[in-house]
């Protein structure tokens, strides 16, 4: 199935950039492909941005996806952005997560101009959200667009997680 083609290509990437980004971004690379097969997931994240043990994709905190659904797959379309999910599970109580969101896109903005597709006042799962065509054999290209685009804002959460607890 093609979506399996995608998930082989994540795992590609992942075996490429795992050790640089966990050295020089204190980074960690997911991959994962539902059991069902209508979903592959590219994730990334630092340990301290969700309480998922670290060999789970898990599904809290803040963390940069992409992915290839069942519903966009015959477009070649790739979805990405950064997701806040569950946040006072991982904060605590004190969390104020919308004070999060709306301080890191305040901040961010100006960052992500230039990224595919990208939408930013989308709503308070996503900090960002965009996509883009590609077919298994060309997605590596693109998505060292998105992730570099990832990398460079990546200090803003670790900052922003700070305040909204802090505030």
């Amino acid at each position: 199935m093609e979506i399996e083609r995608y998930y082989k290509e994540f795992v590609e990437i992942e075996k490429k950039l795992r050790d640089k980004l966990k050295k020089t971004h204190q980074v960690n690379i997911k991959t994962g492909l539902k059991d069902d097969k209508t979903l592959t997931i590219f994730k990334l994240l630092k340990d301290h941005w969700s309480t998922s043990p670290p060999d789970e994709l898990g599904n809290n905190g803040v963390f940069f996806c992409m992915w290839v659904d069942s519903k966009n797959l015959k477009k070649m379309k790739i979805l990405y952005g950064v997701h806040q999910l569950k946040l006072k599970e991982v904060l605590g109580p004190k969390a104020k997560p919308g004070q999060f969101v709306d301080n890191f896109r305040s901040e961010a903005r100006k960052k992500l101009i230039g990224q595919p597709n990208v939408e930013i006042d989308i709503g308070p799962v996503y900090l960002y959200r965009g996509s883009f065509i590609a077919s298994p054999e060309d997605i590596e290209e693109t998505s060292k667009i998105v992730i570099k685009g990832f990398l460079e804002i990546n200090e803003l959460i670790d900052k922003h997680l700070m305040n909204g607890v802090n505030a």
